[in-house]
């Protein structure tokens, strides 16, 4: 089964949730956060072992 961690802007109207298992991304949902697609594929494909406290803010600064 798949984790999730979600960071959020402080009025909920923007977010990232990353999907993770085994501490590694492998899905990425960007919530009115544009001009990171590109960078949430790259996440992902490399497979990089991150806590949750790594990707806060990792995709947008809220």
């Amino acid at each position: 089964s798949m984790a999730t961690f979600t960071d959020l802007s402080r009025d909920g109207d923007q977010g990232v949730v990353y999907f993770l298992r085994d501490n590694q991304v492998h899905g990425v949902l960007l919530w009115n956060v544009w001009g990171q697609t590109d960078a949430a594929r790259a996440l992902i494909a490399g497979r990089e072992v991150v806590g949750s406290e790594e990707l806060r803010g990792r995709l947008g600064t809220f």
